[in-house]
């Protein structure tokens, strides 16, 4: 098991959660800490997405576990041939519970009760991380969501074709959903699944094209030739982020796109937002040039919060934030930490 490049006196670890082989990152400078921040990852991505921040709040003197979800690098990617049962392991509220059984693992094994934890998500992982708040309101201290605004729930479900229609920067997902990315990937081979994970790392084909398109998907016809990545371009990392991929394939991280039916049919069991307020001191880091995900889909958003409790910080950054504007992105979030959280309890 190779150490994750760029981090040292990270540990990587496993822990058996929710009849699950889980994997995550762990960083502890000293037996005294402040908190436990918990770092959830989004699509196409992992735990070691989180390589910039990790440093930063580890000197802060947080304990920091950054995990990867399920699908994900070394922790467990459940298959069935009937997708329908498969995605049921997919679920925000599996992974959700998932992260509530490792913080409660990890203190058990040290003779302690689990403590509330600050969790931040990004992407899919902020979706995650809103959900870990709802339905875990006694482990959440406080909560940072990164891109994804705050998401109702609404007690209904609206079909991803009817959603393009309001949001056609969300036309990727049906090409996600469908399995053309997987088979495509799959034919490919090596060449096929390292340009899908370059993809992650802003990859473009050689004249310079990006090689995803929120309006349409992935560029399925440049993944057979060179993708060339331009958010980070050190070749350990890159291997790394290729070999965690290798173990389970485009297939399992993708089910995140077929799953949200099941979200929607969870959330019946939750109150509404139009019927209460989130309580949790909250952190909205919005990337500016976000394409999948542009600003205007966070108007309104203050709406779903109790008076004071969020706070919303830009930075002029496209969707990867904290790895293109790592040092914008630590100074809002420390900044947060320092000012809003320390020393204060919350709960939904």
């Amino acid at each position: 098991m190779s150490n994750p490049p760029g981090l040292p006196g990270v540990e990587r670890r496993y822990a058996q959660v929710n009849g699950l082989k889980y994997h995550y990152l762990f960083s502890q400078k000293s037996d005294s800490y402040k908190d436990t921040i918990v770092l959830v990852h989004g699509f196409p991505d992992l735990s070691y997405g989180w390589r910039k921040v990790i440093p930063y709040l580890s000197e802060k003197g947080y304990r920091v576990i950054a995990v990867d979800t399920i699908g994900y690098g070394g922790t467990d990617a459940p298959l069935d041939e009937d997708i329908s049962k498969e995605v049921e392991f997919y679920t925000a509220k599996q992974n959700a519970t998932c992260i509530k059984e490792l913080v409660e693992q990890i203190a058990k094994d040290e003779g302690k009760q689990a403590e509330p934890v600050i969790v931040v998500g990004h992407d899919w992982g902020s979706y995650i991380a809103q959900r870990f708040a709802l339905w875990y309101p006694d482990m959440t201290k406080a909560l940072s969501i990164v891109c994804v605004p705050w998401t109702p729930v609404t007690h209904e479900r609206l079909d991803i074709k009817e959603i393009v229609k309001i949001l056609p920067n969300f036309a990727y997902q049906i090409q996600f959903a469908g399995g053309d990315v997987d088979k495509r990937v799959a034919e490919l081979g090596d060449q096929g699944l390292r340009n899908f994970t370059l993809f992650g790392a802003g990859g473009k084909t050689e004249d310079g094209k990006s090689v995803f398109d929120p309006k349409k998907g992935l560029d399925l016809e440049a993944l057979g030739g060179t993708v060339v990545p331009t958010l980070y371009t050190d070749k350990d990392e890159l291997d790394y982020v290729f070999e965690e991929y290798k173990r389970h394939g485009a297939h399992p991280p993708l089910n995140a796109y077929r799953v949200m039916p099941l979200n929607a049919r969870d959330e019946k069991a939750l109150p509404k937002s139009s019927e209460t307020q989130v309580q949790t001191k909250t952190l909205f880091i919005r990337a500016l040039r976000d394409k999948a995900l542009p600003p205007f889909m966070s108007q309104g958003m203050d709406k779903f919060f109790a008076e004071g409790v969020l706070t919303v910080k830009d930075i002029d950054a496209d969707h990867f934030v904290q790895l293109e504007k790592p040092d914008e992105f630590n100074k809002a979030l420390g900044e947060w930490l320092d000012t809003v959280v320390s020393g204060q309890k919350s709960s939904l």
